[in-house]
């Protein structure tokens, strides 16, 4: 669907990094990082992370970020102790934050705080930081979230398949710096971020932003220079000095007459359009197809894969 870098907060990244250099694709990656809940939750997980760090190869465009689950999986002690590391080591942070009401309420219960006021007690809201969803406000929470410059990451189709749709317009008004993701194939297992950022526009109207000049423009880089700024290289956008990453898309009768291109990307546009992706000046999609991965080798391996996990 056009992506060229991937942000992955998950388990096993070993797996993910030998994926992404198997496409040749960029990517910001970092292991679930929990010591209180969570699908493996270990302290001990912090200490070889930390040391994976200091023999990370970034030669191949993939990129460490330190990923601490949630307010409710990560104890304070070690909150505090992966701010400390993102500071001095320049590392940025993505996490998810104030996600289900049920986190609100346990964060509140335990430490008489909000999620997002024990983020930014813990030092995690910070422009250095990428919160993912931001479902739930208290009082204080949105000056907290606009004081601190940190980019919130919304993911509209999986928000409202679990619980409910981010107050997406009250951070828009208040320009606090969004980016818009797909979320996880256990909720939105096509991935298809064209589709989600035309949803999230869609959903923007809904909620009463009023169409200015540049709106669409402006949406469009949540998908594009927002998330950008996070990666240690310059990417993002077409311009002097950045890498040479350009979409090639097929224009016939449905997205034809482009009076507006920012309005035709949004609404008419797809991923069945793009027929080849060049990312830093090397062919990465080619009428539709990887030249580096067979696709049809891919999809046996993976439909093996899933018989086995099925009958283990």
């Amino acid at each position: 669907s056009g992506v060229t870098t991937f942000y992955d907060h998950y388990y096993h990244i070993e797996g993910v990094i030998e994926s992404l250099k198997r496409f040749g694709v960029r990517g910001l990656v970092g292991e679930v990082i929990a010591d209180k809940a969570g699908a493996f939750p270990s302290y001990d997980k912090w200490k070889h992370i930390k040391k994976s760090l200091e023999s990370w190869d970034s030669s191949g465009g993939i990129y460490p970020i330190l990923c601490p689950h949630a307010p409710n999986s990560v104890s304070e002690k070690l909150a505090k102790e992966i701010s400390d590391f993102s500071k001095i080591n320049k590392v940025k942070i993505h996490y998810h934050l104030s996600q289900t009401q049920n986190e609100f309420d346990s964060i509140l219960k335990e430490y008489s705080k909000t999620p997002i006021q024990w983020a930014n007690d813990m030092g995690w809201l910070s422009p250095n930081s990428l919160a993912v969803h931001v479902l739930h406000l208290g009082t204080g929470d949105l000056n907290r979230l606009i004081d601190s410059g940190v980019t919130i990451v919304n993911c509209p189709a999986s928000q409202m398949i679990y619980e409910k749709l981010a107050p997406i317009d009250q951070f828009w008004k208040a320009n606090i710096p969004l980016a818009v993701a797909t979320d996880c194939s256990a909720s939105n297992d096509q991935a298809d971020i064209l589709s989600e950022i035309k949803l999230f526009a869609l959903l923007l109207k809904d909620r009463g932003i009023s169409q200015t000049d540049d709106l669409y423009n402006n949406i469009l880089k949540s998908i594009t220079e927002v998330p950008a700024k996070f990666y240690p290289e310059p990417i993002g956008k077409i311009a002097k000095n950045f890498r040479a990453d350009l979409l090639f898309v097929e224009k016939d009768l449905s997205i034809s007459p482009v009076f507006d291109l920012p309005t035709t990307a949004l609404f008419s546009l797809n991923s069945r359009k793009i027929d080849h992706i060049m990312i830093d000046g090397k062919w990465r999609l080619w009428n539709g197809k990887s030249p580096l991965v067979d696709e049809q080798k891919l999809r046996g391996e993976f439909e093996d894969a899933l018989t086995k996990i099925q009958w283990t």
